[in-house]
């Protein structure tokens, strides 16, 4: 076993560290991890509805974790290391410390791997780990400051800030013939409500970039975070005006 990586997210903390102490905790961690990265990655999550879908993608599990989330830079952020392939069973990935200093705070994210004598299983793995930062109550109010994260000692990187219409645009290119799903009848009026079909609560709506018929008017993307699934409203041009249908649901994670 050997640590593996560093990341440190810079914050704002008034010139005084008073209040600028170590505040944060492991919200899970994982070696199967969905989310399809290539490589290393290190998200930073500011907003509930990009936590449930990532949360989601990464883990198949729903609903997400609670998370204190606020505007500006009162509330929590979560730390997201969602580690690329890993050939064998028997890595794993878990934050063990996080440091406040006057305009930083590095989070440590250690990284374990199979011992030369350990007998592993000849699979595909993605390590995961997420943490909860929660900002001092020294930070400057209002200030979203840049969030960097340092690897094996290297040069600050700065962190990639995941958001909900990037991530369930990136999930629903992947989707192989959305057109071929079938809402039943009786979800449509809530659907279009905008009221989930399957738990009754709020769905949260994000436009798609994607052209299914090569007429379309719109597309866009409803999610139930109590479920971890959505649905997307197809409109495109006919001669009589336009024609609306409903696809889904869809899962990332599934």
């Amino acid at each position: 076993m050997r640590p593996f990586a560093l990341f440190a997210f810079a914050v704002l903390c008034v010139a005084s560290l008073a209040g600028c102490h170590e505040r944060w905790n492991q919200l899970g961690t994982g070696a199967l991890g969905r989310y399809p990265t290539p490589a290393d990655t290190f998200f930073v999550v500011r907003d509930a509805d990009t936590w449930s879908f990532l949360w989601k993608w990464t883990t198949g599990e729903s609903p997400a974790p609670n998370v204190n989330f606020s505007n500006g830079f009162t509330g929590d952020v979560v730390a997201a290391a969602l580690l690329g392939p890993r050939n064998t069973s028997g890595y794993a990935a878990a934050f063990t410390n996080v440091t406040w200093q006057m305009e930083s705070a590095t989070a440590h994210v250690q990284e374990t791997t199979p011992a030369p004598t350990d007998i592993v299983l000849q699979m595909i793995t993605r390590p995961w780990t997420f943490a909860r930062l929660t900002r001092p109550s020294g930070s400057v109010p209002g200030a979203d400051g840049p969030l960097y994260f340092v690897k094996d000692g290297g040069a600050p990187i700065l962190a990639e800030e995941a958001t909900f219409e990037g991530l369930i645009n990136q999930h629903f290119a992947n989707v192989s013939t959305p057109q071929d799903t079938s809402v039943p009848s009786n979800h449509v009026p809530a659907l279009e409500s905008g009221v989930c079909p399957l738990h009754g609560d709020a769905l949260v709506s994000a436009a798609l970039n994607v052209n299914l018929s090569g007429q379309d008017v719109s597309n866009t993307a409803y999610y139930c975070a109590q479920s971890g699934r959505y649905w997307v409203r197809h409109v495109q041009g006919a001669f009589v005006g336009t024609i609306t249908a409903w696809y889904g649901p869809f899962e990332p994670g599934s």
